[in-house]
């Protein structure tokens, strides 16, 4: 009996040990991880950088939410002394508390307090909430849509919608239907005005073969619900130096960001499986994901499409805006990163970067682009009255000359002069070092006039593929006038299918890679001059064409 009276304290504490163990092997420890580096593109992705600590002890560990990574991008990296077993994604489900928006979940929050219920039959009841008993929640995962912009993939967990609730009254239980409740009085104060609802999450089990030297751990994936929109303006006040600033628009639909660094790309990069969600966010079946790696899905590209143009008169004495100069930018490979630091940004935000500023020559250009008359077809086709907004125009331009570290993205771009809008266009990409033009307005200070006449004609030429071609020989007549009060340049432009005789002044000639499959060459002239004002300027060209009867 002594032996037993001795042994049952060591035998109690042996149990209890054994419960603390298995209380610590099913609850494993978790990995807490920070966003602290975003590289946005400009496609709605971003490429993320999570930053955590290990456990002090091998075994395993818990990560999330877990990331709706594209496929292929996800990866765990770590100090080489914590060898990492594996990492296993699964689904629990997990009560969150959400707030009472209906009587029938302000009953739920509050099971256990007395109330005071008045019920649509006029009747009431007092007494206490016992339970709104329901049945077992069933999960499914909501599928996959490739263009939605989302971090961590969620799912919803249906549940019954309670039919019953239980009041214990001093006479008896009663049950009766919720929804005939009207109104409910608590004799408690403070009554509860939250309830917990069960969401499923996805999380991932880390198991480590030996305990960590360096505790910290990264992980890097590509995922959508991110992006950035450039934007520049173009001071042009100086006559020869122009100011080009350019901001960025973070739009974040993804989730909170903490002191976080962005890198704003421009460039293309190639992410073959980006519309792929990885396996581990365990929204796909195995048939499903493997119809997607046979066929990837596409997003459209967004091209930007909002164009103003406007001129504005500049007062006199108008103050000039200052400018600030961020950080220099960075190259990798083809890419470049224009680097912002310490951003904090809400789900649901959108932030305004400076990401640059320069000072850049530029100059003021007219231009003239006559556009080609000759069909695929090869056929002759020129509108006989045109109306004005089909008109060749001569367009007043500036063209900036890329004097930057970094090349400029494509994006919209306003010019101004003197702090007032003088129009807005959209700036293509230009490499450093190379000129890019922006237009400004339509010259109608400078009078332009073409025409083209038929000079000479060859019927029945030739014969090709069962049609009958003339060879025409076309004269073209140019004329320009301005009436400006200084001198300006002059820059004209004129495509035209066939075989190019003669052009006085002589102009600068291109063979176009165009139109291949057409019986004649497609040719580019340009003629560069200074037109005075009062000037008249006369430009003619003759060419032959193969023209299809």
């Amino acid at each position: 009996m002594t032996r037993c009276k001795i042994a049952l304290p060591i035998v109690c504490l042996m149990l209890l040990a054994s419960a603390s163990i298995l209380a610590a092997v099913g609850q494993p420890e978790e990995a807490v991880t920070k966003v602290t580096r975003v590289s946005l593109f400009k496609n709605g992705m971003g490429y993320f950088t999570r930053e955590g600590e290990l456990p002090r002890k091998p075994g395993p560990f818990v990560i999330r939410p877990v990331p709706a990574a594209s496929h292929g991008t996800f990866w765990f990296d770590c100090d080489e002394s914590a060898k990492l077993r594996a990492l296993t994604s699964r689904k629990v489900i997990v009560p969150e508390p959400v707030e009472a928006i209906s009587l029938l979940e302000l009953l739920q929050a509050n099971i256990g307090k007395r109330v005071k219920l008045y019920l649509s039959s006029g009747e009431t009841l007092t007494g206490k909430i016992i339970a709104l008993p329901q049945r077992e929640p069933s999960v499914e995962s909501d599928p996959y849509v490739g263009n939605q912009p989302h971090t961590y993939y969620p799912s919803r967990v249906s549940a019954s919608t309670p039919q019953l609730v239980l009041i214990e009254t001093e006479q008896a239980v009663v049950a009766f239907n919720p929804s005939t409740v009207q109104r409910v009085d608590f004799f408690e104060p403070n009554p509860a005005y939250h309830l917990k609802k069960d969401v499923e999450r996805v999380e991932m089990v880390g198991d480590l073969d030996r305990a960590p030297g360096t505790r910290s751990f990264t992980l890097t994936y590509v995922a959508k619900g991110v992006a950035w929109a450039p934007s520049y303006r173009i001071d042009i006040s100086d006559p020869d130096t122009a100011v080009i600033s350019a901001k960025a628009l973070v739009i974040n639909e993804v989730e909170d960001l903490e002191d976080v660094t962005l890198h704003l790309i421009t460039g293309f990069p190639n992410i073959r499986f980006a519309d792929v969600p990885s396996p581990l966010s365990l929204t796909l079946t195995l048939s499903q994901f493997f119809q997607y790696l046979a066929n990837p899905p596409r997003a459209p590209l967004q091209i930007l499409a909002n164009v103003l143009v406007q001129q504005a008169a500049a007062g006199p004495g108008t103050p000039r805006p200052g400018y600030t100069v961020p950080a220099a930018g960075q190259a990798a490979e083809d890419l470049f990163l224009y680097p912002v630091e310490h951003v904090t940004l809400g789900k649901g935000e959108t932030g305004y970067y400076p990401v640059l500023t320069g000072y850049v020559p530029y100059k003021h250009v007219y231009q003239w682009d006559i556009p080609d008359y000759v069909n695929a077809e090869d056929r002759y086709q020129r509108p006989a009255q045109p109306d004005e907004e089909e008109r060749p125009q001569v367009w007043h331009t500036i063209r900036l000359e890329n004097k930057t570290s970094l090349p400029w993205t494509t994006a919209p771009a306003m010019t101004v002069a003197r702090g007032q809008i003088v129009a807005q266009d959209t700036l293509t990409y230009t490499p450093v070092n190379g000129t890019t033009t922006l237009k400004l307005t339509r010259a109608v200070d400078v009078s332009a006039e073409e025409q083209e006449l038929e000079i000479d004609r060859v019927r029945n030429f030739a014969r090709f593929y069962g049609y009958e071609y003339d060879k025409v020989t076309v004269e073209g007549k140019l004329r320009l006038e301005s009436f400006k009060d200084e001198t300006i340049s002059m820059e004209v432009t004129k495509t035209f299918s066939g075989e190019l005789i003669s052009s006085a002044p002589e102009a600068d000639v291109q063979q176009l890679a165009r139109g291949l499959k057409s019986m004649n060459p497609t040719t580019l002239l340009t003629w560069h001059m200074q037109v005075k004002p009062d000037e008249v300027k006369d430009i003619t060209y003759q060419y032959t064409v193969l023209v299809r009867r």
